[in-house]
């Protein structure tokens, strides 16, 4: 199956990559894992501030950590994955990405903030849902 893993580096989004390996059947005989990590611009004024340079660096290493622990598990347990690290608005980011790179589902932790979580935080997990295309499994 073609699965878009969305982590954040939390230990929501391990978790999310954990449930696929004691799950097996979602994966299939032949698994095709994205794993997707997608930061947050710094802002036009700390990027002016820093250089581009700087803050590409900095968006490459914050992914690179993000995805650090995520890969490493793929790796031991043996499944191929590809690691991809993206720079925007998280939810829209991973409803394109699984959109244009054909992915069958999209896999992702759920923070579980509540209502007045999700009022004051937004959601990125709720607002992949409705910006895919793709059914989003929620681990949680």
């Amino acid at each position: 199956m073609k699965i878009l893993l969305a982590t954040d580096g939390s230990n929501q989004g391990l978790k999310a990559a954990r449930f696929l390996m004691k799950n097996p059947g979602i994966l299939g005989s032949k698994p095709d894992v994205l794993v997707l990590n997608v930061d947050l611009p710094l802002g036009r004024s700390l990027t002016t501030e820093v250089g581009v340079e700087a803050a590409d660096r900095y968006h490459a290493e914050s992914s690179e950590m993000a995805m650090r622990s995520t890969l490493a598990l793929f790796k031991r347990a043996g499944v191929p994955c590809r690691a991809v690290a993206l720079t925007g608005d998280p939810a829209t980011i991973i409803a394109h990405v699984a959109k244009s790179k054909h992915r069958q589902m999209i896999v992702m932790g759920s923070h579980g903030h509540g209502t007045l979580g999700r009022l004051l935080l937004g959601s990125v997990t709720a607002k992949t849902m409705s910006l895919s295309e793709v059914p989003v499994l929620v681990v949680r």
